[in-house]
């Protein structure tokens, strides 16, 4: 999720990039301040899911950022600090 034209109004897009990796982008022009409330909320409820594609431990970030620098697996790549216990990744739709 992002609010906002971060990159200016016009931003290059290698449309092979998302026909090859299956992404969808969905936009809207704002409606009114509360926009971002609702969005934050349907956050807080769990309605926006990221697609985890590994959990590593922090001690991995070089390969962890070797893996998504080379644009291998599919959706995040979560680090995990030392003496905490990783939480299982949701099954990923079919």
């Amino acid at each position: 999720m992002t609010a906002g034209a971060h990159g200016g109004g016009t931003v290059p897009l290698d449309v092979r990039h998302l026909y090859l990796n299956r992404i969808t982008v969905i936009g809207s022009a704002p409606h009114g301040a509360g926009d971002m409330d609702a969005s934050l909320r349907a956050a807080a409820e769990g309605r926006h899911r990221a697609t985890i594609d590994r959990i590593m431990p922090l001690e991995e970030a070089a390969e962890a950022h070797r893996i998504v620098a080379a644009g291998e697996g599919l959706g995040k790549v979560v680090l995990v600090p030392p003496g905490i216990a990783p939480q299982p990744a949701a099954p990923r739709a079919a």
